[in-house]
């Protein structure tokens, strides 16, 4: 039966994008929105998913790399399984902060990372196994046990993606965000982007989701950004000062 579902999932990944039973969306992680003390080094992104009442969650999958120096963070993080053991599912609460994959799930909710209630499939491209990499990730993953067409709908976080940007050099004043493609502001630096590998052109969305009544899978591509501020007016219109001031004692004065 898991296995059927896995293929079936998987098969669907080659389908064209359909009307969105479940909508996706993103949201960097605040200190403030999770207990615990999120490491200093990681930035973390909650992949989102609203179901339409009448319909149920079934599975997801995710295509993502890093960029400039970040790299993915798992709890499973032996470089020895790096591609054959996805180290994804349930981490534990100790490890929250590492990437993980769940069915719908309050953000902060402790069975997200000790009962995800899902299994891995493989990876939405590519075969056989998800891929785990420093810089690449790529899962397909559903539902298990399986839902089925009289089970509640239930919105929630079904993704966490965390990154280690110790080598990004960002710096303290840097401001971070995440967000659809094309949303970025202008200067954003990108440390993690989620869309479909290459070759381009590829109609399949960086992550996606598919529903029971909605088998056909939807999705979006989307981001995790810096941006160095530039300096305020404030700065500017004291340093024009200084200018000015500078000029001004410079100037040959009159005997």
């Amino acid at each position: 039966m898991t296995k059927r579902i896995a293929a079936s999932f998987l098969a669907l990944v080659a389908c064209s994008v359909a009307t969105a039973q479940g909508t996706l969306s993103v949201d960097l992680l605040d200190p403030s929105e999770t207990s615990g003390t999120i490491p200093d080094n990681f930035k973390i992104v909650d992949v989102y998913v609203d179901i339409a009442v009448t319909d149920v969650w079934a599975a997801c999958g995710i295509v993502a790399f890093t960029h400039n120096g970040a790299t993915f963070v798992y709890f499973d993080a032996d470089p020895n399984t790096y591609g054959t053991q996805p180290g994804l599912v349930n981490p534990g609460v100790e490890d929250k902060f590492t990437t993980s994959l769940s069915r719908p799930r309050p953000r902060d909710a402790d069975a997200r990372f000790t009962n995800g209630g899902v299994a891995v499939a493989g990876p939405v491209y590519g075969g056989p196994n998800a891929w785990t990499y420093p810089g690449a990730l790529n899962v397909a993953y559903f539902a298990s046990p399986p839902e089925s067409s009289t089970s509640p709908s239930f919105d929630g976080c079904v993704a966490r993606i965390s990154v280690d940007i110790s080598a990004v050099g960002a710096g303290d004043g840097a401001v971070w965000g995440a967000g659809l493609l094309g949303t970025e502001p202008a200067g954003a630096v990108f440390v993690l982007r989620s869309e479909p590998p290459p070759p381009p052109g590829s109609q399949t969305p960086g992550t996606i989701v598919a529903t029971w009544d909605v088998p056909q899978i939807s999705g979006i591509n989307w981001g995790m950004w810096y941006v160095v501020p530039e300096p305020t007016s404030l700065i500017l219109l004291t340093l024009g000062g200084l200018a000015v001031r500078w000029r001004y004692l410079d100037r040959p004065r009159s005997k």
